[in-house]
């Protein structure tokens, strides 16, 4: 992560929801270590305990008017298709807020936080690091800097409402 303060916060709704890796992959945002904060995305795995994790949070935040819950990110731990009750749980979610999937990537799962890139919002080209172990690189960047975009949009049009 970069010296520049954070413009979203990755709020992890259950242990191992997957925020380190996110906040490596993606340089605009940083752990919340459990404080909500003006713009949070939630973290929580693709199961039906961290789905209903993540719902807990958004029923406890949505009374809260500092606590500005952008979206939520369900990290996939595998490529299986989510069982029926999980689904019905994440709509219970996407009632209150943006849903965006993190799907499960090989690549990452096989490797170290810290050898992972990481996206820049307008930044375009291979990562400058460590990543050149891995195979198919491009593919982990292109897949967090299509997520991160979609997400940044979503920032963009909520601070200039």
């Amino acid at each position: 992560m970069s010296d520049r303060a954070p413009a979203m916060w990755l709020y992890g709704c259950h242990g191992g929801a997957g925020v380190s890796v996110l906040e490596q992959l993606w340089a605009p945002m940083a752990d919340a270590h459990g404080q909500l904060h003006e713009m949070n995305l939630l973290v929580c795995s693709a199961t039906f305990d961290g789905i209903a994790a993540a719902h807990r949070v958004l029923l406890e935040a949505k009374d809260n008017a500092d606590a500005g819950i952008l979206g939520a990110v369900v990290v996939h731990r595998d490529s299986s298709k989510m069982p029926r009750d999980t689904t019905l749980e994440l709509q219970k979610i996407k009632h209150f807020t943006e849903v965006w999937h993190f799907p499960f990537m090989k690549q990452i799962a096989k490797t170290r936080i810290d050898d992972l890139p990481t996206w820049e919002p307008g930044v375009a080209g291979e990562p400058q690091h460590r990543f050149r172990r891995l195979t198919n690189q491009s593919n982990v960047l292109a897949t967090a800097g299509e997520i991160g975009d979609q997400i940044c949009r979503e920032f963009v049009r909520r601070i200039t409402e």
